[in-house]
């Protein structure tokens, strides 16, 4: 969400740019399975709203959003003792896994 959020404030409704342009940072920013889900559509103007679309349908969808978040909570580890020490290890570990 936050690349959504992102690229839509930044390239998708900048009016000076392009579509074919904005396709070419598109396909420029993805990397991994989001790439590979756009991967066969060549950068033209038309392909940029199709590759869009693509995406938001792969990825915005809110109950994969809200399960994802829910399993990452279960597998936090379960905190031993109650302490800022605690839970800035928590949070070390969050970071991490989200780096995966």
């Amino acid at each position: 969400m936050s690349f959504r959020n992102m690229f839509k404030s930044m390239i998708d409704q900048n009016a000076t740019l392009p579509k074919v342009q904005k396709m070419q940072y598109l396909i420029s920013a993805l990397k991994g399975e989001a790439r590979e889900v756009i991967n066969f559509l060549e950068a033209s103007e038309e392909n940029y709203i199709e590759a869009w679309e693509m995406l938001l349908m792969r990825y915005d969808d809110p109950v994969l959003i809200i399960q994802k978040h829910i399993r990452a909570l279960f597998e936090l580890p379960a905190m031993v003792m109650e302490s800022h020490s605690a839970l800035q290890l928590l949070e070390i570990i969050s970071l991490l896994k989200k780096s995966d």
